[in-house]
């Protein structure tokens, strides 16, 4: 046991373990996408704002409460969920800070960072939201 947390947090120490919401890494980490959220409450309809991070040169997108993303006639289309961004590319391995507007459904959601991955979008790193009256 005490082996397995210490692997644990050596892991975490060298950035080898997924970021899922917190605070961004002071320097960007190009090879280990994350997500941040302002805050992980929101009443129904407000303005979460959020920051990401990944790989340069490769499309991501932000979604909530989405199963998959798919490309439909060129254009991505969120399945079960919706998006947050359109497609974005990181600039120096991150995105200028944004906002999106809450679900107005009351209860847990879950934002999802997708990564472009040949013809199809693949969630890389989520970060709960509960949505309270």
């Amino acid at each position: 046991m005490i082996a397995l947390v210490a692997a644990f947090m050596l892991l975490g120490a060298f950035g080898l373990l997924p970021r899922l919401g917190g605070t961004p890494p002071s320097s960007a980490v190009c090879t280990q996408p994350y997500l941040t959220l302002g805050s992980a409450t929101a009443r129904p309809g407000g303005l979460i704002s959020w920051q990401a991070g990944g790989a340069n040169g490769v499309d991501f997108l932000l979604a909530i409460d989405a199963t998959a993303v798919r490309d439909s006639d060129g254009k991505p289309v969120a399945d079960g969920g919706r998006l947050l961004s359109p497609p974005f590319r990181m600039v120096e391995c991150e995105i200028a800070p944004a906002r999106f507007a809450a679900p107005t459904g009351v209860g847990d959601h879950e934002v999802e960072l997708f990564q472009r991955s040949g013809s199809r979008y693949v969630v890389v790193v989520t970060a709960p939201l509960t949505v309270q009256p």
